[in-house]
């Protein structure tokens, strides 16, 4: 989190739409490309432009052929992936890292197709050092533990657009909620206990049940989760299954009167049925 850095490998599992396809380009911004393989096997030519990542094939793919596209990479983002550490200023500050894909920041830190045009699963593997967790999109699959760091394993099956992959890297407490419907998790600092985190976001299994039934669709993910995050400069974002939301949302009971996250919670809510459409 200090470097400010991003390193990672991302995969791209296509199916293709037209006949003889000889290049696939991917939006990519200020992105070091260390290394790119084709179906498995490692490809020297590839061409980075200010926007895009151009990767030539090694023959014509032609339509429902599928195609695998690795890339192995660096980056320092300034938009897309943000990082917040103490400093002089503000030593209170907490230890973060965290994504803001809309409209199309995404592609500053990972190469990607990064329009709100197609759809796609999404699968988000983060290792960080211990104490830090990582939350991102879908459903935890597993957590290893190995010399000081864990790794978080997320998966998204339903379809999305690039815009609302999101991940937060932080020192966090996992505060979990009843629902009748999904999973239902808050997460907040750990100086915060679980009568904050209810404070600000404890009626969202009521919303839950209302938007269901109102709306005549049940809620489509695995799992919704809301999570605190610093100097956001949005109220809240809504990455499907996980919005995150200003850390302004929290709140002491004494200013409860006056300040209310339930109209916060409900919007971001709203939007996992229609995205940005409403």
């Amino acid at each position: 989190l200090s470097a400010r850095s991003v390193e990672g490998n991302v995969t791209h599992t296509l199916s293709l739409l037209a006949d003889q396809i000889d290049s696939i380009s991917f939006n990519s911004k200020n992105i070091n490309v260390r290394s790119i393989s084709i179906d498995g096997n490692n490809s020297k030519s590839f061409e980075v432009t200010k926007n895009k990542l151009i990767i030539p094939l090694d023959r014509d793919y032609n339509l429902d052929d599928l195609l695998t596209v690795s890339v192995e990479y660096d980056a320092q983002p300034k938009l897309g992936c943000f990082f917040v550490q103490p400093d002089s200023v503000y030593p209170e500050k907490h230890f973060q890292a965290w994504t803001q894909g809309e409209q199309m920041h995404n592609q500053h830190w990972v190469p990607l197709y990064d329009y709100p045009n197609d759809k796609s699963t999404f699968e988000c593997i983060l290792t960080v050092d211990t104490p830090y967790v990582a939350i991102s999109n879908g459903a935890l699959m597993d957590v290893k533990r190995s010399e000081g760091k864990r790794t978080f394993h997320w998966s998204e099956s339903a379809p999305m657009v690039s815009y609302l992959i999101s991940f937060v890297v932080g020192d966090y407490r996992e505060v979990k909620d009843h629902s009748s419907s999904v999973p239902v998790s808050y997460w907040v600092y750990p100086e915060h206990d679980r009568d904050d985190a209810m404070r600000s976001f404890g009626l969202t299994p009521e919303m839950l049940t209302v938007f269901n039934e109102y709306i005549g669709f049940p809620y489509p993910y695995e799992k919704y989760d809301q999570i605190i995050i610093e100097d956001f400069m949005w109220g809240g974002m809504e990455n499907i299954t996980l919005s995150h939301m200003t850390d302004r949302t929290m709140h002491t009971e004494s200013a409860q009167p006056n300040h209310s996250s339930e109209w916060l919670v409900a919007h971001e809510l709203a939007h996992q049925w229609f995205g940005d459409l409403l």
